[in-house]
Order: C-alpha cells, then sequence, then structure tokens
C-alpha cells in the first residue's frame, strides 16, 4: 500500500499561464482522513483538480498514492473517485437513488451502459455503507442535502476505489448530516483502509476524526501536518486575520476563523 495519498514537490499549478498554486509541498498520509483548509480562492478545488489532471501543472510534480500526474493518468483516474460539490450535480431527469449510485461503474462501459449483477451489487454495498439504502428506489432530487450528499459518496464507493476526493462534502448539510459524512468517512479508513482527502473551509466537523490538516491562502501552503501541530492560532491568524484562534475540547483542536469565506 502507498504511504501517501497526494504528494507534491514544488508544485506550481494554474488555468492558462496562470498560477493558482505556487511551490506548494506536501505529503498526505495514506490511508488518512485529511483536510484540506481555507478560504475561498485558496486553491483547495485547484489542488484536488490537479490531482486528477484537470488543472494544468506548470512546474513541479504531484503522485497520487505513488503514480505520477499527469504521465500514468489513466491509472490514478481508475484507483481515485472524485465527490464533486453537491450544488455542481444538476439533472434533469428524476434519476433513482439506485440511478445514481451505478453511475461511476456505468461510465466506464460502452454503450448502451446496461448494469450487471455485478453493478447492483456494488452500488446496493456502497449504499448499505453509508446509510442510504433504505432510499434505493426513490427520487435522488427528493432528497435532502445531506442525503443526497450521501448518495453522491456511495456512487463514487461503487467503484471500488482506494482513495475519495472530495470538494466541500459538509457545505449546506445539517449537523446530523455532516457527523454521518465524518462516521462513513471514519469508517472507510479503519474498515476498508479508503483513505479520503477533504476540501472544506471549516475543518470543525471533522476534526474529532482527522488525521492530517493542509493550511492554504492565497494558492501558497501555510502549513500542514496532524492537527494539533498545524492549526495553531498562528497559522489561522495568517489565513483568517487576527481574530481566529484554536479551541481545545477533549484534546481537539477546533478553529474559530469568524468569517470562513473571507
Amino acid at each position: 500500500m502507498p504511504s501517501h495519498a497526494i504528494e507534491a514537490r514544488g508544485l506550481d499549478v494554474g488555468y492558462g499561464s496562470r498560477p493558482v498554486l505556487r511551490g506548494v509541498d506536501l505529503a498526505i498520509p495514506h490511508p488518512s482522513v485529511s483536510v484540506i483548509m481555507g478560504p475561498n480562492g485558496a486553491g483547495k478545488t485547484t489542488l484536488l483538480k490537479a490531482s486528477l489532471g484537470l488543472a494544468r501543472i506548470l512546474s513541479g510534480e504531484i503522485r497520487v498514492l505513488g503514480v505520477p500526474v499527469p504521465g500514468r493518468l489513466e491509472e490514478v483516474r481508475r484507483r481515485v473517485a472524485y465527490v464533486p460539490q453537491k450544488e455542481e450535480v444538476s439533472w434533469g431527469v428524476p434519476l433513482r437513488v439506485i440511478d445514481v449510485a451505478l453511475m461511476a461503474r456505468l461510465i466506464k462501459k460502452g454503450p448502451p451502459r446496461r448494469p450487471t449483477r455485478e453493478d447492483v451489487d456494488a452500488a446496493e454495498e456502497a449504499l448499505e455503507f453509508v446509510d442510504m439504502l433504505w432510499a434505493r428506489d426513490r427520487c435522488f432530487k427528493k432528497l435532502s442535502g445531506g442525503q443526497q450528499q450521501r448518495v453522491l459518496i456511495a456512487r463514487a464507493l461503487a467503484s471500488k476505489p482506494e482513495l475519495l476526493l472530495l470538494d466541500e462534502p459538509l457545505s449546506a448539510v445539517d449537523a446530523e448530516s455532516r457527523r454521518k459524512i465524518a462516521e462513513v468517512l471514519a469508517r472507510l479508513r479503519d474498515e476498508k483502509g479508503v483513505g479520503s482527502v477533504v476540501v472544506t473551509h471549516d475543518v470543525n466537523p471533522l476534526a474529532p476524526i482527522a488525521d492530517y490538516v493542509a493550511l492554504l491562502s492565497e494558492g501558497r501552503l501555510v502549513a500542514a501536518g496532524p492537527l494539533a501541530a498545524a492549526l495553531t492560532p498562528e497559522n489561522l491568524r495568517k489565513i483568517y486575520g487576527p481574530v481566529a484562534k484554536v479551541v481545545e475540547v477533549g484534546g481537539i483542536c477546533y478553529a474559530i476563523v469568524g468569517d470562513a469565506h473571507r
């Protein structure tokens, strides 16, 4: 098993020739629940996209599960699953939950893309893992935001990945859904050896289970490491200004950053 989910050295990433990430050196452990945190515009999503070959690497290098990107991109995409922001998903067709969960497997097939029994079993197993099998035949669009997010995680899991990359999975969902999603990510790490790299502006829902955090600001890495080492008042103030502070409760560090979307 590779020791790192994402490893970057001197990484500059941009769109066209405009750099968005600059000089990033990072080694995210695997399997782990790891968080990429920072305000809007920090370059969090760009780092995920670079890992999947969806953003241009201007200089430096990046490896995912030990595999170089873009050199062996097909292998990376076979082993890694991406969970986009829920608001990026918009389907006019009223799909059932099982149809959504099957998508990651069907997209790899040629037309007419009919699911096999193996595909259905994998999708149902993934739905059960995120506690959404009960909604198998319900309309996806009629679920709550948190339920939709768990179905999107199940869609990713149905492809049997080694690593999940999740973009703001806790945004615009209720507290109970955030707790359930955190529980799913912890169980994936502990029971299946599947790691997660989670982009978020708010680390707190994941603080009890997170192994590692990387703090980004204006395209640069401010700090990275275990939460207690990286999530310090000094580092947070570099990103969020003087209002930022760290509160420790029961040995767990929580970040108080005021306006996280600054």
